[in-house]
């Protein structure tokens, strides 16, 4: 542990899970934000749990990244630090994922319930491509 203000973050790691996001931030700001850091191309999945009662997020969100070095950089660079605009206070905790790697997320979330057809798609995981977009053949 490198310390309080330090993302604790295991060599190798490529997916993280990222807590203490602010309840009304949306998957759109988490894409906006990967971009301002030129992380975009570096992300190849994304997924922002959401109370659909609420119509909120759950409070933390998975990304994995093309390789360790963007994974290292974004924990670098968003640990600690608030995400949302506006009157959260709520500071961002990193810490590696349990599940590890774009191919175990997408088997694991595959027959997930979020991924049934009633689930409407900014609800669901994304898994990108190196320009950011969507790729929605990878769930098939």
């Amino acid at each position: 542990r490198i310390g309080l203000e330090s993302p604790v973050v295991e060599a190798g790691t490529t997916t993280l899970m990222v807590r203490n996001v602010a309840n009304r931030v949306r998957q759109a700001e988490l894409l906006a934000t990967l971009g301002q850091l030129g992380l975009v191309g570096c992300v190849d999945f994304l997924y922002l749990p959401v109370d659909f009662r609420r119509g909120t997020n759950l409070g933390y969100f998975f990304v994995n990244f093309t390789s360790v070095a963007a994974c290292e950089e974004f924990a670098v660079a968003v640990h600690g630090r608030k995400l949302a605009s506006g009157p959260s206070k709520k500071t961002l905790q990193v810490a590696a994922s349990r599940l590890q790697g774009l191919a175990t997320l997408v088997e694991n979330f595959r027959a997930a319930p979020v991924m049934e057809g009633s689930v409407p798609s900014e609800f669901k995981p994304l898994v990108l491509d190196c320009s950011g977009s969507p790729l929605p053949q990878a769930w098939a």
